[in-house]
C-alpha cells in the first residue's frame, strides 16, 4: 500500500531478495487505475481493501511514510484477516534473538541487535541501529542513520528523524516527533515533539 518514496523501496528491495513472492503492485488513492510506478501497476486505490477476496488473495506491506495513517490503514487490514509480508534489505543485519513483527520494512545497512523488539508495521531506514535490547512499538518509523542505544524505547506511532540518538534506556512516548540529529538524553512524554542538542521538548501533539 502507497506508491510513494516509501512503496517504492519496498518494491525495490522485495525485487532484490530472491525468496520474496512476486509483487502484484500498488494500491495507491492518488494514482489512476492502471497506472505503472517503475514498471510494476497500480491496482486501485485504498477502497480495495474493503474486498474480502482481494485483501486475502495478497500478502501485504503498508508503505507510508505518516505513521498515525500506517497504523491506521494496517489496522483496518489487520482486522479483515489479512496476512503481512516483510520487507528486508539483503544487507541488514538482524540478531537472531531480535523479535520482529509483522509487515515490516528493513532498509539497506541496518542493524537490529540482540533481544530488541520491533512492533509491527515499522519502517527502519538506511543504516539506523537498534540497540541491545531497545524496543519500538507499533508503526513506528525511525529515520536513516538513527542509533538507538541499549534499552532506548519509543512508543507506538513514533517518527524519529534522521540521525537523531536515544541514549542509554530513554523512553520516547507513544505518538511522538524526534527532529532529525536530536540528541535525546531525558524521557519523552507521550504525544511530545522534541529537538536539538540535547532535545527539549517544544510542542504537544494533538
Amino acid at each position: 500500500m502507497g506508491a510513494g518514496r516509501q512503496g517504492r523501496n519496498v518494491a525495490e528491495i522485495l525485487a532484490l531478495t530472491p525468496t520474496a513472492a512476486p509483487v502484484a503492485g500498488f494500491l495507491d488513492d492518488t494514482k489512476g487505475l492502471d497506472a505503472h510506478v517503475d514498471e510494476l501497476p497500480v491496482l486501485g486505490g485504498f477502497e480495495r481493501m474493503a474486498d474480502p477476496v482481494f485483501v486475502a488473495r495478497h500478502r501485504w506491506i503498508v508503505a507510508v511514510g505518516d505513521c498515525r495513517i500506517r497504523y491506521d490503514l494496517a489496522s483496518r487490514l489487520d482486522a479483515s484477516g489479512a496476512r503481512f509480508a516483510s520487507a528486508i534489505h539483503p544487507t541488514a543485519l538482524i540478531s537472531k534473538t531480535a523479535q520482529l513483527g509483522r509487515g515490516l520494512y528493513l532498509a539497506g545497512y541496518s542493524h537490529v541487535r540482540h533481544d530488541s523488539r520491533i512492533g509491527d508495521w515499522c519502517i527502519i531506514e538506511n543504516g539506523a541501529l537498534v540497540g541491545v535490547t531497545a524496543q519500538l512499538g507499533v508503526a513506528c518509523l525511525v529515520g536513516g542513520g538513527c542509533q538507538l542505544t541499549g534499552g532506548a524505547s519509543a512508543g507506538d506511532r513514533t517518527l524519529i528523524g534522521a540521525g537523531a540518538v536515544l541514549g542509554l534506556d530513554i523512553a520516547v512516548g507513544a505518538d511522538c516527533v524526534i527532529g532529525a540529529n536530536a540528541a535525546v538524553v531525558h524521557n519523552v512524554p507521550d504525544n511530545c515533539s522534541a529537538y536539538g542538542v540535547p532535545a527539549k521538548t517544544v510542542a504537544t501533539r494533538s
